[in-house]
């Protein structure tokens, strides 16, 4: 991932958490950088259609009034493959 594209995925994650008001006092200016490092060796589409899959509370058993936590954005991924991300719903 190039830095255009870590930017990119960065503002998608930073987009995700924001959805999620009942975390944002955990939430500082730096958790988007933390998110992109469990993910970083995805693609951009990828980050960018997990993000979304978890703002529209489609990922299946999790608890959908809390942002997720990087691990788990990894492993949605992971778990699915990079071209896969949709089938984390």
């Amino acid at each position: 991932m190039d830095k255009t594209e870590a930017k990119e995925a960065t503002a998608a994650i930073g987009m995700m958490l924001k959805a999620f008001p009942s975390s944002q006092s955990t939430m500082s200016a730096d958790s988007p950088k933390v998110y992109l490092f469990a993910v970083e060796e995805f693609s951009l589409d990828a980050i960018k259609r997990a993000c979304r899959l978890f703002v529209r509370g489609e990922i299946k058993g999790r608890n959908n009034a809390f942002a997720p936590v990087g691990a788990g954005t990894g492993g949605c991924l992971q778990d699915f493959g990079t071209e896969e991300a949709a089938a984390c719903h």
